[in-house]
């Protein structure tokens, strides 16, 4: 037994030692040899000192511990007449039998067990089954020495001295992890693209001011340099007319930035969509401090497709997967424009002097003058046209967006109305007029975001009033939605919003074959009532009448119904504060059902439908004024500013027959945005 168990650990003693107790009451009940090396007594707390027997007990004797409750509670202990606190509640109290101290009972609360003591004469350490583990607290249960093992199986159980608390307590149940939205391949994959482009624009950047660094070092290709390598070299080696300003950033700035991006690509960090557009924002600022547009932009519009995936995720995740991977593809492999190819051939020169003269120049300035042509946004090009008085700094520019199909050709008569008073921006959306298709589907959010671009591209600078009909109110709130801060004033003529599907379903009627073989302008007496000139009612007849543009509106009509939901998700209406705050809004009601009602009786003539259908389209169009009014006073929700205006005979297209109408209405919106700017 000596060479087993307790005896054989490192607490046993030694060669030489003995098991016997030593100075310090190790005849505690927990005393026992393998506490031998303790320097003060376990229970009692009395001080070793330097194996001076007077400062413990008579050796084999086991003494009574005298106990009093403190004021905090806890236990006071008295060693040799002086208090000192110990850590367990123990009372140890002597058992009498026939004049012999036979046991000591331990007693805590409604807890006891009794320990055999035996005289200090016949104490035999070394006797397994009376001391060693057999007397300890982890004894099991009613130990019995010399049990049998037919007496049953025997049971270790821990025995605590203190009941453990009880506790209302209950582990919270196990939660799934949180959802990061994106699959991580997927966000592996966009930080891996992201640090591709840092890594190629710095490689660029270099090769146009310090290309005798790139060949002093052999370094052939962006890949050959790390990003920490480009933010220890750029900030020493560069003339300070090479980084164009940013606000709120400076070059080490953004080269940290880009270092700790790459980090989280390498290291296959997990991050949510959030920490990603981040990530895109501060690698999109670095590459405008390069002054590279064509890279800037496809972080801005990585940043824009981050935030759809959110709003058509929670419509339709198959569509927003399939989205997303075409935009991701289409960023990835977009080669650069040529705007990139000049800035290879500027050279050392001072490029941001260049641009300063560019945009002092009239010849490229979209604020002066009377400018019209294609601009490119990266993947194609849309026909901008910007008119009017020239714009100085501070003044809102109005934006017009033509609705559902529609060119800007219609809008002539209120184009001429403005001009007089205010500056004014048309462009063609992709696929209209000289406006090239674009490689995605004409989605509200990517009609958004190309006009984002354009006026990026061209460098018209905020703040805006938009002017929007129709679906173009969606389009609209979807721009809105990218800049809210830059949109100062809006302006809705018999606007569709998320709603207007839910509550007035104008397509069997508008789309249905009750259309066959009849002309909406001549059904609806449009071609009649509008305000255009000759000229001008020819050139929008030609432009509406193209093969190309109907091609582009049967896309845009398959997008249309999808443009609603996803609208809808980002709550722009009731919000407790509007989203544009106390800018104006005024809202141009028209009445469709006038129109929607001539197309019917058009149909009917020509028997596109029988009774039935006639029976359901005029129970339709008796509660249309109404439902349709409540859906135009919801914008009136996006500001604590705004004004309804009722035109009762215009039909439901305002800016042909009524464009006064409109002129008034962005007279009143421009005053109001002059006379908060006054304050």
């Amino acid at each position: 037994m000596l060479g087993e168990g307790l005896s054989a650990s490192i607490w046993a003693p030694k060669q030489g030692e003995h098991y016997g107790p030593k100075p310090g009451n190790w005849h505690c009940i927990c005393g026992y040899s393998n506490f031998a090396r303790r320097t003060v007594c376990n229970q009692c707390m009395a001080p070793r000192g330097n194996d001076d027997p007077s400062l413990g007990h008579a050796s084999g004797i086991i003494p009574q511990r005298q106990t009093s409750v403190h004021q905090n509670g806890a236990n006071q202990v008295y060693a040799k007449g002086h208090p000192t606190h110990a850590p367990v509640d123990y009372s140890w109290q002597p058992i009498h039998h026939d004049g012999h101290t036979a046991a000591l009972k331990s007693s805590h609360g409604n807890q006891s067990r009794t320990v055999q003591a035996s005289d200090s004469s016949t104490i035999d350490l070394l006797h397994p089954q009376k001391y060693g583990l057999a007397t300890s607290r982890w004894a099991p249960k009613n130990y019995r020495p010399g049990r049998q093992q037919s007496d049953g199986p025997e049971i270790w159980t821990r025995t605590v001295a203190k009941p453990r608390p009880q506790t209302n307590y209950t582990s919270p149940p196990v939660s799934k992890p949180p959802d990061f939205g994106l699959p991580y391949e997927v966000q592996h994959y966009i930080l891996a693209m992201i640090q591709r482009i840092l890594e190629e624009g710095c490689y660029d950047f270099a090769s146009r001011w310090v290309p005798n660094k790139l060949f002093e070092y052999n370094w052939t290709c962006p890949e050959a340099v790390e990003l920490s390598t480009w933010k220890k070299m750029l900030p020493e080696i560069l003339p300070p007319n090479a980084i164009t300003d940013v606000p709120n950033t400076s070059l080490e700035k953004g080269l940290l930035n880009a270092v700790r991006i790459r980090n989280s690509a390498v290291h296959r960090h997990l991050s949510d969509n959030i920490e990603i557009k981040r990530m895109a924002l501060q690698a999109q600022n670095l590459m405008a401090m390069f002054s590279d547009v064509t890279r800037q932009n496809k972080l801005y519009y990585l940043q824009i497709e981050l935030g759809e995936w959110n709003s058509l995720n929670a419509v339709d995740p198959q569509a927003a997967r399939s989205k997303l991977q075409s935009a991701l593809q289409e960023i990835s492999e977009r080669l650069l424009d040529d705007m990139d190819c000049r800035q290879y051939i500027l050279g050392l020169t001072n490029l941001s002097s260049t641009f300063s003269i560019m945009a002092a120049n009239p010849l490229n300035d979209w604020n002066v003058g009377q400018k019209s042509g294609p601009v490119s946004i990266g993947s194609h090009k849309l026909w901008l046209s910007v008119r009017g008085p020239d714009r100085k700094a501070g003044q809102p520019l109005v934006i017009i967006i033509p609705g559902l199909t529609s060119s800007t050709a219609g809008w002539a008569a209120v184009h001429r109305g403005l001009l007089p008073f205010t500056r004014v921006l048309q462009y063609e959306r992709s696929g209209y007029g000289e406006s090239e298709c674009s490689p995605e589907k004409p989605t509200a959010t990517t009609i958004a975001k190309e006009l984002d671009l354009l006026l990026r591209a061209a460098n018209i600078l905020p703040p805006y009033i938009t002017v929007a009909h129709s679906w173009g109110g969606v389009l609209s709130r979807e721009f809105l939605a990218l800049r809210p801060r830059d949109v100062v004033g809006m302006v809705f003529v018999d606007a569709n919003q998320e709603r207007t599907l839910e509550v007035l379903d104008w397509r069997p009627i508008g789309l249905s074959d009750l259309m066959t073989g009849i002309d909406y302008d001549d059904a609806t007496g449009i071609s009649q009532a509008h305000k255009l000139t000759g000229d001008e009612w020819r050139i929008y007849k030609d432009i509406e009448g193209t093969e190309q543009h109907r091609r582009q509106a049967d896309l845009e009509i398959t997008e249309y119904p999808k443009s609603h939901p996803i609208l809808k998700a980002k709550a722009q209406l009731h919000r407790e504060t509007p989203i544009l705050g106390d800018h104006p809004v005024c809202v141009i009601k028209g009445d469709n059902r006038v129109h929607l009602e001539k197309l019917l009786n058009a149909g009917l003539a020509r028997g596109n439908c029988d009774d039935a259908q006639e029976i359901w389209f005029r129970d339709l169009l008796s509660t249309w004024d109404v439902k349709d009014r409540a859906l135009q006073s919801d914008f009136l929700l996006l500001s604590t500013k705004s004004r309804f205006i009722e035109v009762p005979n215009s039909g439901h297209n305002v800016h042909l027959t009524e464009p006064d109408s409109i002129v008034e209405g962005v007279k009143w919106t421009l005053s109001e945005f002059q006379r908060q700017a006054e304050q």
